[in-house]
């Protein structure tokens, strides 16, 4: 290759000072070492220079065809993986091995002819590629052979995050015209790692500020009352209250709906209607309180049609569906969606007393008192996230928002399949494998912080209503993340908790 080098320098298009690699476009023919200019090149022959990535990429699609394995290191110093990858050339059966950091970086060929002398001794590197102080990262493939005989390539790398070395051996025979055929691959043997109980160290204590919201438990079955008064009407409760609120951010209206059936005993004309509601052991007057009759709709919900005033009429004998809407004005918030407006407000009373009072033409009265209970939120827990997800939770952390009645939370679980640690919160989830902890960990120790925060976990924007932030515990002497802290927190509260990363079975 000396001669042919000399025979390049003297052409106008090549710079022999920058020149670093020579491609011959023979009709696919290697060259051997021994070969030169001389004893190759014809006349009219044409040789074209080109750089060493190009010479790279035009082999990288006969090398992904007769790739026989690839023995691949992750390097948390740079985010660039280490990789050797080795097999033949699918026509010529030559031996190739390629390097990468990140993309292809280094390609060597072994002619055939080579292989056949058996020149080679146990141990002998074929090609190795290495960081420039030689030490701390390399990649390599290695003749491994018995009395000259080849036996076997082994591959080996090590990236500068790495502790110790992996290794791969690719056993091989050695056919006719030196053409290399593959018995066994064995898998990538990865350098030992300590067995450590993450359960050992001990956690900071979970930390909590501001109100919770109450669990969801049984809900109490609304009494029923019977009317008080002196009016002759017969009036009976025949569905429970209804709530539903407008749409505010500082104040709104709730509004419940109270159904009866009634039946006046005599003509009777209903000059008022009003409605109270109790809290405090008082009752309080509601902002208003509006009749309606009302009728069955196509779906079996029902029709208003709302009174301009308290008062209509009631024909003796005749029974009616009776509805009466009670006003309540709120300071505050009105629910985020339309689940947390069908309710009362949390500032009410549970359950909820209303007092319905009607007031004929002749001074006579009739009260009923009716109880509404808000159904349960549905609130995230523990045992409800394992059931809808279908996993076993390592751990669970919540934090409540009163304001809106909404409940912020995460859930730690292991996928025994992929071999990850899974991170779910809400709607969004984060996979950690075994390489990314190691990185974790890396960036720790480089950092000199054994509480290292996981930004791209992190969520925590000043203003925003709902944050979290997620922290790996670091021992940083061995280089290993033994558990994760979670810190939520929303307008009215704020949760921290610890939990350990338990390993796969």
């Amino acid at each position: 290759m000396a001669g042919l080098h000399r025979v390049l320098a003297q052409l106008d298009e090549v710079n022999a000072d920058t020149l670093r690699v020579v491609c011959l476009r023979l009709g696919g023919y290697t060259l051997l070492p021994t070969d030169t200019a001389g004893n190759v090149l014809r006349d009219g022959d044409t040789i074209k220079a080109v750089t060493y990535q190009e010479w790279l990429t035009e082999h990288q699609g006969v090398c992904m065809e007769g790739q026989w394995t690839r023995l691949e290191r992750s390097d948390f110093t740079d985010d660039i993986d280490k990789w050797v990858e080795v097999g033949t050339f699918p026509q010529t059966k030559h031996l190739f091995v390629r390097f990468g950091e990140g993309r292809a970086t280094s390609l060597t060929i072994v002619h055939r002819n080579v292989i056949a002398e058996g020149r080679m001794a146990n141990g002998d590197i074929i090609a190795r590629v290495a960081s420039k102080d030689m030490t701390s990262w390399h990649t390599e493939a290695v003749w491994i052979c018995e009395n000259h005989v080849i036996k076997g390539i082994l591959l080996r790398g090590k990236s500068t995050s790495d502790r110790n070395t992996a290794t791969q051996l690719i056993k091989v025979v050695v056919k006719e015209k030196g053409i290399l055929e593959v018995e066994e691959i064995e898998s990538v043997q990865e350098p030992p790692v300590d067995v450590i109980d993450t359960t050992a160290y001990d956690l900071p204590p979970p930390e909590s500020t501001g109100p919770t919201l109450d669990m969801d438990g049984e809900t109490p079955e609304p009494m029923v009352y019977a009317p008080e008064g002196n009016i002759p009407l017969q009036l009976r409760q025949d569905v429970p209250v209804k709530a539903s609120q407008s749409i505010g951010s500082t104040r709104f209206t709730n509004f419940f709906f109270m159904s009866f059936v009634a039946v006046a005993l005599e003509d009777l004309a209903i000059v008022s209607t009003k409605a109270e509601y109790e809290k405090d052991g008082k009752w309080h007057h509601t902002a208003g309180a509006t009749p309606s009759f009302r009728e069955p709709g196509p779906r079996g919900n029902f029709n208003y049609d709302w009174f301009n005033a308290g008062n209509f009429n009631l024909k003796a004998g005749k029974s009616v569906n009776l509805a009466i809407r009670a006003e309540l004005v709120i300071e505050g918030r009105s629910g985020m969606d339309n689940q947390r407006r069908a309710r009362a407000h949390r500032s009410l009373p549970q359950p909820l007393r209303l007092r319905a009072t009607l007031e004929d033409s002749k001074g006579r009265t009739v009260s009923i008192i009716c109880e509404y209970v808000n159904d349960p939120l549905g609130l995230p827990t523990k045992e409800s996230c394992q059931k809808r997800l279908d996993v076993t939770l390592d751990g669970f952390i919540c934090c409540d928002d009163t304001e809106y009645d909404d409940r912020l939370w995460m859930g730690l679980y292991r996928n025994a399949k992929d071999k990850v640690h899974v991170l779910r919160f809400q709607s969004q989830y984060f996979r950690m494998g075994e390489n990314d902890w190691k990185a974790i960990a890396f960036k720790a120790k480089q950092a000199g912080t054994a509480v290292f925060e996981m930004s791209d976990m992190t969520s925590w924007s000043e203003g925003s209503r709902n944050k979290q932030r997620v922290k790996a515990l670091v021992d940083l002497g061995k280089e290993f993340v033994f558990g994760v802290q979670v810190e939520l927190q929303t307008f009215t509260g704020s949760s921290t908790e610890s939990f350990h990363l338990l390993p796969f079975e």
